[in-house]
């Protein structure tokens, strides 16, 4: 596995960087949406949700959405919290279809840390293509390169700069 991320690292750095970016878009603040509770991405919140999140905290289940999904009650966590939170309000009101709202990410910045460095080409990579955890940040993040897709040429961006 670590030989197969370094290959790819390796020709990563070797092929260049196929994105022109503007050095400041990386780092950047962009906006995401949040779709708070919906755990499985299914527009839904509802009780499916609950168990994915127990899943995830306690079964070892892959993450899907952005951990910001998953912070019911934004304490800018996600912890069993988040499940009573989403327990109480589903048992007051019931499912309903969820309703994003928008927030700000960093560009590049895979773990959701605040700030674009080496960390987060090492997730990033991890990611991509060694069947690591899905990185913290939201999907709009991972999209360095903003072509709509997440693939090489989003690590190529950010390990440009980055100064890898």
């Amino acid at each position: 596995m670590k030989t197969l991320l370094t290959v790819i690292a390796l020709t990563a750095l070797v092929t260049g960087s196929t994105a022109h970016l503007e050095a400041q878009s990386i780092g950047s603040a962009v906006s995401v949406e949040i779709h708070r509770g919906d755990a499985d991405a299914n527009k839904m919140v509802d009780y499916s949700d609950a168990k994915t999140m127990l899943d995830i905290l306690f079964g070892g289940a892959r993450q899907f959405v952005s951990t910001r999904d998953f912070d019911y009650n934004e304490d800018d966590q996600f912890n069993i919290a988040d499940v009573g939170a989403l327990l109480r309000d589903l048992q007051e009101t019931g499912g309903r279809r969820s309703q994003p709202t928008l927030g700000k990410a960093v560009l590049g910045d895979a773990n959701d840390d605040g700030h674009v460095d080496i960390a987060d080409l090492t997730v990033f990579l991890q990611w991509l293509f060694g069947g690591g955890p899905r990185p913290k940040a939201p999907v709009e993040a991972l999209d360095a390169n903003r072509d709509g897709r997440i693939d090489i040429a989003d690590f190529q961006a950010l390990q440009q700069a980055v100064g890898g």
